[in-house]
């Protein structure tokens, strides 16, 4: 039982090994909302940016680039990280979205929400420090 035992423990050792190295290889990911995907080629945008440019346009059609933090940028500067929230409107407005985001986000450091306008539409849009 012994012998088992101190197997299991070297077997569970090396699995938390394993993960603790993946989560310091993988570092940290910020998003970025950079403009409208039907003004730009989103994808080829974020690939200049940085080493490792992924990209989607799915929150309303608005390109938003994926940095992982642990590679270095191709240009410095990326003041802040954000996330897009949905419409901001009568029934939402700047402090509606303000406590989504912080609500949300906890997991970020310095969440904050505010109503942005862009490609004619005002989004909730929550911006955070880099993790």
């Amino acid at each position: 039982m012994a012998k088992y035992t101190s197997n299991a423990l070297y077997i569970f050792v090396a699995l938390i090994s394993v993960f603790a190295m993946q989560s310091i290889l993988v570092g940290a990911t910020c998003a970025k909302i950079v403009g409208s995907c039907a003004t730009m080629d989103c994808k080829g945008y974020c690939r200049k940016l940085t080493i490792s440019g992924d990209s989607h346009c799915r929150y309303y059609n608005l390109c938003t680039c994926f940095f992982n933090l642990s590679l270095p940028p191709k240009i410095q500067g990326i003041p802040m990280c954000s996330l897009g929230y949905g419409l901001c409107d009568a029934n939402c407005d700047s402090n509606c979205c303000d406590a989504k985001c912080t609500s949300a986000e906890r997991v970020y450091k310095n969440p904050y929400g505010k109503c942005t306008n862009m490609a004619n539409k005002n989004y909730c849009i929550c911006y955070y420090d880099h993790p």
